[in-house]
C-alpha cells in the first residue's frame, strides 16, 4: 500500500509558515517579531503548540502592515492548511478559537449548525433553528429566510418526507439550507441586535397592549359609510425594528385603510422625486393649530404643512405631473410596496367610492387653493382627477404587521429592514419624521410630542403609525377615535409605552430620574466577571449545554476560574457531563490541563471520579500535546479529537453519585 505521509516537526512547520509570511508584505521586524512570539509562545509559554499558532494568527491579524491584494483571512487560510499537514495540530480547529467572536461564512459549518442539534453532530433541525430564531423577533416569514425555508422544502421533497418537525437533516443538507441566512442567523446568535433583550422587551409590550385594551372611549368615523361599519373591538399592535425583528399583538392580520397616515408617505416619496424645495415652494412647514380639513391657509397663501387635507392634495398634484393618472397611481403604490417589502399593500375600491361620494369638504378646499393659486400648473389641471388620485391614496389597505415593516424602513433612514432596499432617501425621510413629529395628530400633534415625544401619524380608519428614529416602527389599530380623530387606545399606548421606556425624544438617559426608572431596551445585557463565572459554572454544574451554547455565541471566555481555579472543564469532568466536556474541548476549544488552587487538572478529576469516557477523552489532548512537543512517538492521531458515541452513551448509563465540584 501507498506509504504514510510523513509528518511535520515543529521546527519544519515553523518553517513552511515563515516561508508563506515572505509571499506577504509583512515588514521584516513584523516578520520576525510576529515568528519568535510564534516559537515562545508556542515552546515556553503554554506548552501547546496550537495556542501557539493561535496567538501567532491573533497577531497577524492584528498587523497593520499586512498590504497586499490577498486579505489576511486568506493569508490564514494558508497558514491553516499548512498546519493541517499535522494532524494534531489540525484536530484542535484552530480556526474557532482564534475568529469565534467574530463569526464569518466560513464559520458555517460550526457556529450555524452546532446549536440546532448538539447532541447529534451529523443531524440538525430546521425547525428548531427557526424556533430560536423567533426569540429574536426573526419570524419565519421573514423574506431574509425565505431562501432558507424554500431549500428545506426542496430537500424535503427530495427525501419525500412530510414529517418536517420530527425528521432532522443531514449537516450537509442543514448547511445547504442556512447558507443564505447566514448574515442575520450569526447576528441573532451574538445577540448584536438592536434590542438585545427582545423577549424581556416584547412580554412588557404583551402588558402594555393588555392594559390599554381595556380602554373603551371614543366613537368610529362615521362621515365616511365604509369606515363607519368597521368593528369597534378590533386592537392591534405590530412593532419592527430596524433589524427586522418583529413582534405582533392582537388583531394585528385585520386589514384597514390608511385614510390620512398616506400622507406621510406620500410626502417623503414626492421629496424623493421632485427634491424638499419643489415641495416647499407650494406648501408650508408649520402646524395650522385648526382642524385637519378646515378650509384655510397661512400667511403667504400656501397650505400650513403635508399633513393637513389641504397640503396633502398639494402634495399629491405634484406626483409625476406629466405622466398619465393610471401611470401615477401605479408609480406611487409600487413605492409603497417597497417600502412594505414582500408584504402586501391594496386599493379598497368600496372605500375609494364611498369617499369619493361623501368628498364636498376636500372639493371645496380644493377650489377655494385653486382660487388663490396654489396648485403647480394650476391654470390647466384637472381638478377632479387630481382630487380622486388623493381619494386612492387614502383608500390603500393594509394591516398592522405591512405598516410597522414601513415604518421601519422610516426609522432605518429610508432602507426597508427586511429586504435592504432602498426606498426613501435619507433627506426625505429626515423631513417627513420631522413634520410628523410636529403635525401628524392633527389637533392633538402639541400634545402628543409633549407626552410622548416621538413622530406619528394618525388616520380616521383607527390607523396609527410611530416611529423610534435608528430603532423601530410601531403601528397601531383600533377604530375607536377622540374627538380630534385619533386612535384613543393607540395614543394611550403610546403613553403607556414611554412611562416604561425610555424613547421620548428628550428622555435624560445620562441623569434619570431616580423615583421613575425607565428601561433602555436598546443596551445590551451587563455582565461583570463574578456574575459570569457563576451563571456559566452552575449552567455546567446543571448540564445545561443550552445555555453554554449562548455563551459561547456571545464570545463569553468559556476558560474562566472562580476563587479556587476551578473552570468550566474541571466542573463537567467531575460530574461526567460527557456532552459538554465533548463541546468545550472540540468546539469552544478550550485548554484541557487548567490546574485549580490544589493543581488538579480536569483530567485528574475525571479519573478521580470514575468518569471513563471523559478520562479517555482527556487523555488523547494530553498525548496531542506530547507529540506535538516530541516527548511523545505515537501512531496516527487523526482521530483523537473524534468523540465516539459510544464512549457518550457509556457515559450516561453510569449511575451517578453525589459529589462536590471542589477538591476539598
Amino acid at each position: 500500500g501507498p506509504k504514510p505521509r510523513r509528518k511535520l516537526s515543529t521546527v519544519q512547520l515553523s518553517v513552511k509558515i515563515q516561508n508563506e509570511l515572505d509571499n506577504t508584505h509583512v515588514s521584516k521586524s513584523g516578520k520576525t517579531r510576529l515568528s519568535n512570539k510564534f516559537r515562545n509562545d508556542m515552546i515556553m509559554k503554554r506548552g501547546s503548540i496550537a495556542y501557539g499558532i493561535a496567538q501567532w494568527i491573533i497577531e497577524l491579524e492584528k498587523s497593520h502592515r499586512l498590504e497586499t491584494e490577498r486579505n489576511s483571512a486568506e493569508v490564514i487560510y494558508e497558514i491553516i492548511r499548512l498546519a493541517n499537514d499535522t494532524s494534531d495540530i489540525a484536530a484542535f480547529k484552530i480556526i474557532k478559537n482564534v475568529r469565534k467572536r467574530n463569526l464569518r461564512e466560513s464559520d458555517l459549518p460550526e457556529c450555524a449548525f452546532t446549536p440546532s442539534n448538539p447532541h447529534n453532530p451529523e443531524h440538525a433541525s430546521l425547525n428548531k433553528l427557526l424556533r430560536v430564531l423567533s426569540f429574536y423577533g426573526i419570524l419565519s416569514d421573514d423574506p431574509r429566510l425565505a431562501e432558507t425555508v424554500e431549500r428545506q422544502a426542496q430537500i424535503e421533497e427530495e427525501l419525500e418526507n412530510q414529517e418536517k418537525a420530527t425528521n432532522p437533516f443531514s449537516k450537509e443538507d442543514f448547511i445547504q439550507c442556512v447558507h443564505p441566512a447566514i448574515d442575520i442567523i450569526s447576528r441573532a446568535f451574538r445577540n448584536e441586535l438592536e434590542i438585545p433583550q427582545w423577549r424581556d422587551f416584547t412580554t412588557k409590550l404583551k402588558e402594555i397592549f393588555e392594559e390599554t385594551k381595556k380602554v373603551t372611549d371614543g366613537e368610529v368615523a362615521t362621515y365616511i359609510p365604509q369606515l363607519a361599519r368597521q368593528n369597534p373591538e378590533y386592537f392591534g399592535v405590530s412593532v419592527c425594528t430596524i433589524d427586522g425583528s418583529r413582534c405582533h399583538l392582537g388583531d394585528s392580520k385585520v386589514p384597514f385603510c390608511l385614510q390620512s397616515v398616506s400622507k406621510a408617505f406620500n410626502y417623503a416619496s414626492v421629496s424623493t422625486d421632485v427634491g424638499y424645495e419643489a415641495i416647499h415652494k407650494y406648501v408650508g412647514h408649520e402646524p395650522s393649530g385648526r382642524l385637519f380639513n378646515e378650509i384655510c391657509l397661512d400667511s403667504e397663501k400656501k397650505p400650513h404643512n403635508p399633513m393637513i387635507n389641504a397640503g396633502a392634495i398639494i402634495v399629491t398634484s405634484l406626483i409625476k405631473t406629466k405622466w398619465p393618472m393610471a401611470e401615477r397611481f401605479d408609480f406611487i403604490i409600487e413605492k409603497y410596496r417597497k417600502m412594505a417589502g414582500t408584504y402586501p399593500v391594496e386599493f379598497n375600491n368600496a372605500t375609494f367610492l364611498s369617499e369619493r361620494d361623501t368628498a364636498d369638504r376636500n372639493y371645496a378646499l380644493a377650489y377655494y387653493m385653486k382660487e388663490h393659486q396654489c396648485f403647480p400648473h394650476w391654470e390647466i389641471m384637472n381638478l377632479r382627477e387630481e382630487l380622486e388620485l388623493y381619494f386612492q391614496l387614502c383608500s390603500l389597505e393594509c394591516n398592522c404587521e405591512t405598516l410597522a415593516v414601513m415604518a421601519a424602513t422610516l426609522a432605518n433612514g429610508g432602507v426597508n429592514p427586511l429586504t435592504y432596499t432602498r426606498c426613501i432617501s435619507p433627506e426625505a425621510c429626515r423631513d417627513a419624521l420631522s413634520l410628523m413629529y410636529s403635525c401628524g395628530m392633527y389637533d392633538l400633534s402639541g400634545r402628543f410630542a409633549f407626552q410622548v415625544g416621538l413622530p406619528a401619524k394618525s388616520g380616521v380608519s383607527g390607523a396609527m403609525m410611530v416611529v423610534i428614529p435608528s430603532v423601530l416602527g410601531m403601528c397601531l389599530f383600533s377604530p375607536l377615535l377622540d374627538r380630534t380623530g385619533n386612535s384613543t387606545r393607540g395614543v394611550a399606548f403610546c403613553r403607556n409605552f414611554v412611562k416604561y421606556f425610555a424613547f421620548h425624544n428628550y428622555d435624560h438617559l445620562k441623569h434619570p430620574d431616580d423615583i421613575v426608572k425607565k428601561v433602555d431596551p436598546r443596551k445590551p445585557e451587563k455582565f461583570n466577571e463574578r456574575d459570569i463565572i457563576v451563571s456559566l459554572l452552575f449552567a455546567v454544574k446543571k448540564n445545561n449545554l443550552e445555555l453554554l451554547h449562548r455563551y459561547y455565541m456571545k464570545g463569553f471566555d468559556l476558560e474562566m476560574a472562580d476563587y479556587d481555579g476551578r473552570t468550566a472543564l474541571h466542573i463537567a469532568s467531575a460530574e461526567g457531563h460527557y456532552e459538554i466536556v465533548k463541546f468545550l474541548l472540540g468546539t469552544a476549544g478550550v485548554t484541557h490541563d487548567p490546574k485549580d488552587r490544589w493543581g488538579n487538572t480536569p483530567l485528574e478529576d475525571a479519573i478521580k471520579f470514575k468518569h471513563t469516557a471523559i478520562e479517555r477523552a482527556l487523555l488523547k489532548y494530553h498525548r496531542m500535546e506530547m507529540v506535538a512537543l516530541g516527548i511523545y512517538e505515537g501512531s496516527d492521531m487523526s482521530d483523537l479529537t473524534d468523540f465516539s458515541d459510544s464512549d457518550a452513551e457509556a457515559e450516561e448509563k453510569k449511575p451517578r453519585t453525589r459529589r462536590s465540584s471542589f477538591s476539598f
